[in-house]
Order: structure tokens, then C-alpha cells, then sequence
């Protein structure tokens, strides 16, 4: 199946760090919000690094400080992120929180199809096998059963090119679209499919968590991205391939997935072009002269091609904290790396343990990274507890190890940025789940005997509390009254080997005080010596 095949599309919600302030305050709802990075300053709050629509109506930007939105804003609400439990730096983990409910949406809406967490509030999903299943099952009656509900998808968009014009009327133009192409071809209909699952998937997320999304339906990832941007918020937007270079021939070349950096930034400053259009009139020759590396690559797609897969990724590959010093702050004594690399661990090892209770793995490495002004250096190490002591001690050791020749007394070389990462996750050993479950049923059974009564019941006190074994999954619940039962059959044992000796002990203590053998020995003795 060529990436032309495919239906892809791209859950994107709007503003989201303002959106989970807006839940979270409903107070705020429909008013310009800015979302302030927490700083150590005196203030106690940085830029701004998330808006809602009506703030960005509003002319209010990202980055602008509290000074500078509120000249631009007078009625701006500004909600601060938190700082972390253990150093002063922004805590996002209630966005991941609120993050989590949408993705249990995304996992759990369709069945059999694969979906990509790109990032905290996007993921790629592929419809493919959905589509497909419901075109082939019944074409002709679909199409009949569509038709009237066609004024349903009242915030369905198709980018055609002439979707941004002034005169623009989305429901003329999707009606001529369904009539002209989705009844005549089946790459059309395919994506009129695909629109109104994702209008049912929008409908149920914000059902269950009250979030607000937008949407990008196309043949690939970056299409479906290129989409999703045009007609926000609260919209999804569907692109057919056929109408991709209509809308690529005047997309800035760094809107494009990959080419938003110094990739992008490079190809415009060699080859002296701007948009995704140029770029395709360039001749391949050319691409392989300036970057024979990815010319194919750039050519397939600013023709609209690519073929990246959307992969099975729900769960982040790594985990990681850090914190930048910048200009005057920067760390220049090992005191401070100590300090802050203390933090970090603790910060860190709060959130791998969330993620182990969750998601049930261990992180087995451990990055450490470190910048100064002129070089950035890294070391990787194994990571065999989630003590944050433990981990404190052994990356601290590996930084001082690193700059040993540096380091005098307690000056260091300026050091601008310090991360540390947990990869590699694994399953959790037998033995480890056994503790945890143990730990975790016994912590549960304690928090339960304080908040009851005392009772006259005749239960055990150390029985389990089989209301709560009841609400643990299956495979779990087996492995701890298995667990339990093997408690219970050693204790038996034990107490089977401790009485046993003790009724054997008075015939032993009674044969050695019968006085009769010691006459008989004596006597065998005496009549030996008298024969001699």
C-alpha cells in the first residue's frame, strides 16, 4: 500500500494548557487566558508559553511578559504553571494528567487501528483499515445514507485551495465536492468517511474530558498536519492528495513537518526560495548538488509524499527534567550543580514512579546531560533503583568524573543547562511485582483498618481485605491470594517442624536416666577382669 493509500489523520487540541486552566476555573471560560511560565525572579513569573483564542484575538503572543500582554490586554486572566515539589522550576505534570484522559479517548474510541502520540496534545492516527472496511462492506448505501447527513459535519472543512478566500462558503463547497468527486472516486470518498468518524471521535472527547480539538484528515502525516492548521479552532479539515499541490504551492517551507528548523532554514538560504511550490520547480539535479543526502526525500515531498508510518506510540520513550541557566545564572560552583542535580533527581524519580504504577515498567538507563557555553556532553548510566539519593550520588559522581581536570575546589566551568533522562523501559521482574503488589495490598489494607471502626468480627486481622482484592484486575488478584496461600503453607510448615521436637524431647531425657544400664555395664566389666 503506497502512502496514497493511506488515510491518516491528526488530533490536535486547541490550546491546551489554557484549556485545562479553563476546566480547571470555569470562571474563565470564553475570556482571554495566558498561561505564565513560573520563574525564579522576584515577580515569580516569566513568559507567557500558552494562549487561548480569544487572548490571541486578542493580539497577545507567546513569550511577551506579564508587562507586556497586559499593555497589549488590559482584561488578560493569567494563570502561573506551578513550580516543581523539589526545585523551582515549572511543573507541568497536571497537563499530563489532563493529557492522559484524552489519550485514554484516543485508545479506546476505535478498535484496530493504530494511534501516535506526537506529542503532549497531538496524535496520529490511522484510519486505514476502518475506512476500508466500511467502503468495501456496503459503497452504494453508504453513499445513500450520507447524503442527508452531509449537513451534519457542520465543522468540516475541505482545503481545496480556495478554502481561505474571502468569499469563502464551506458548506457550498463540501456539498459540490460530494457530488463532483466522493460519488465518482473512491480516494474522495475514503476521506468523506474518514471525516465523519473523526467528527465522532471530537464529539466524544470533549464529552469525556471537555476538551476542545481540531482535526486533519489526508493521506499522510504531513498532510494531515498541514490540514489540521488551516481552519482552527474547533474545525477539522479534510485533504485530498489530489488537491495537495494547491495547497502546498504557497505554504511557507518551514510549515512543513521536518522543515520548521535548520533543515528548512538552509534549503531557503542555498537554493534562495520560500515556499513548498519553489521548491518542487527545483530540479532533482539540483536538490542532489545542494543536499544529495535528502534530495529524494525533499523532492517526494514537496510533491506531497511521504511515507512515514504512524507507529504504535502511546507511551513516551523517555522521561526526562532539566533546567536552563542562562546568562548570569549560570552554574559556576559544584555546590550549585550539587543543589540543582539534587532536585532533578527527586523530580525525576517522582514522575518515574507514577509512570511505574501506571504503565507497569522500569526505566534500566539513565542520561545525564550537561551543557557549557562552548560544548554539550552527556553520559549514560545504569539505573538500578528509583531512590532519588542513590541517583543523586552516581550522576553527581560521573559529572565531577567528567570535569575532573576542571573542577577546582568548588569552582566549576560555567554550566548552562543540566538534564537528566530515564530510556530503556522494561517489564518489571517477577520479584518486583510480587513486592509491589505486596506493598501496595498491605498499604491499601492499613489506610482501610484506620478508617474503620474496631469490630467484634472474627476475621484475622492480617486476612486480606477482600472488598479491595476485588478491585484489583484479575491476573493481579490471582498472583496475590497465590502469594498469600504461599505465606500460609510455610507458616503451617514452620509450625508443624517447631512442635514435633518438643514431644520427642521427655523419651530422650527419660532413656538417659535409667540407672539399670550403668549396673549391667558394670557388671560385664567386673566379670571381665576377674576371668583375666
Amino acid at each position: 500500500m503506497t502512502c496514497n493509500d493511506k488515510v491518516i489523520c491528526l488530533i490536535d487540541m486547541d490550546c491546551f494548557f489554557a484549556q485545562v486552566e479553563q476546566r480547571e476555573k470555569p470562571e474563565l471560560l470564553g475570556l482571554p487566558v495566558a498561561v505564565f511560565q513560573a520563574s525564579a525572579s522576584r515577580s515569580g513569573v516569566g513568559g507567557i508559553i500558552a494562549l487561548s483564542y480569544e487572548a490571541k484575538n486578542l493580539g497577545v503572543r507567546r513569550g511577551m511578559n506579564q508587562q507586556e500582554a497586559f499593555a497589549v490586554c488590559k482584561d488578560l486572566k493569567p494563570c502561573v504553571v506551578p513550580f516543581a515539589e523539589h526545585l523551582r522550576k515549572p511543573d507541568i505534570q497536571k497537563y499530563r494528567n489532563a493529557s492522559k484522559e484524552v489519550f485514554d479517548v484516543l485508545q479506546n474510541f476505535f478498535k484496530g487501528v493504530v494511534v501516535e502520540k506526537a506529542s503532549i496534545d497531538e496524535a496520529f492516527i490511522d484510519l486505514t483499515p476502518l475506512v476500508d472496511k466500511k467502503l468495501h462492506e456496503d459503497r452504494t448505501g453508504y453513499l445513500e445514507r450520507f447524503e442527508p447527513r452531509l449537513g451534519a459535519l457542520d465543522s468540516t472543512h475541505l482545503a481545496d485551495g480556495t478554502d481561505l478566500d474571502e468569499n469563502y462558503d464551506r458548506a457550498v463547497l463540501m456539498k459540490k465536492w460530494y457530488h463532483e468527486y466522493c460519488k465518482m472516486d473512491n480516494d474522495h470518498l475514503r476521506m468523506l468517511i474518514a471525516s465523519e468518524m473523526v467528527d465522532a471521535l471530537r464529539k466524544a472527547i470533549l464529552d469525556k474530558t471537555k476538551f476542545q480539538c481540531s482535526a486533519g484528515i489526508s493521506t499522510n502525516k504531513m498532510l494531515a498536519k498541514l490540514a489540521c492548521a488551516r481552519h482552527k479552532p474547533r474545525q477539522q479539515t479534510i485533504l485530498p492528495h489530489a488537491f495537495c499541490m494547491k495547497i502546498l504551492d504557497d505554504t511557507p517551507i518551514g510549515d512543513v513537518r521536518y522543515l520548521g528548523g535548520l533543515t528548512g532554514a538552509n534549503i531557503r538560504e542555498v537554493l534562495n526560495i520560500q515556499t513548498m511550490g519553489e521548491l518542487a520547480a527545483v530540479p532533482f539535479a539540483t536538490l542532489e548538488e545542494v543536499c544529495p543526502d535528502k534530495a529524494n526525500w525533499l523532492y517526494r515531498t514537496s510533491r506531497g509524499f511521504s511515507d512515514e508510518p504512524v507507529k504504535l506510540r502511546h507511551l513516551v520513550s523517555s522521561i526526562a527534567t532539566s533546567k536552563q541557566f542562562a546568562g548570569r545564572s549560570a552554574l559556576v560552583s559544584v555546590a550549585k550543580v550539587r543543589e540543582w542535580l539534587s532536585g532533578l533527581a527527586k523530580e525525576l524519580c517522582k514522575r518515574l514512579n507514577e509512570d511505574r504504577t501506571t504503565n507497569r515498567r522500569t526505566a534500566t538507563k539513565i542520561v545525564l546531560s550537561f551543557s557549557q557555553p562552548d560544548r554539550h556532553s552527556s553520559k549514560t548510566l545504569p539505573l538500578n533503583t528509583y531512590d532519588p539519593t542513590n541517583i543523586f550520588e552516581t550522576t553527581m559522581a560521573a559529572f565531577e568524573s567528567a570535569l575532573r581536570s576542571e573542577i577546582r575546589g568548588d569552582s566549576c566551568p560555567s554550566i548552562t543547562c543540566l538534564t537528566l533522562s530515564a530510556s530503556h523501559f522494561a517489564l518489571p521482574s517477577l520479584h518486583e511485582q510480587q513486592k509491589t503488589m505486596s506493598e501496595w495490598v498491605e498499604k491499601r489494607r492499613l489506610e482501610r483498618q484506620e478508617r474503620m471502626m474496631p469490630t467484634t468480627s472474627n476475621r484475622n486481622p492480617d486476612d486480606l481485605d477482600w472488598e479491595f482484592l476485588q478491585e484489583l484486575p484479575e491476573d493481579i488478584r490471582a498472583e496475590v491470594l497465590h502469594e498469600r496461600n504461599l505465606e500460609k503453607a510455610k507458616k503451617l510448615k514452620m509450625k508443624a517442624n517447631v512442635e514435633e521436637p518438643k514431644a520427642k524431647a521427655p523419651e530422650k531425657r527419660k532413656r538417659k536416666a535409667e540407672p539399670p544400664k550403668k549396673e549391667v555395664i558394670s557388671k560385664k566389666l567386673d566379670t571381665f577382669f576377674k576371668k583375666r
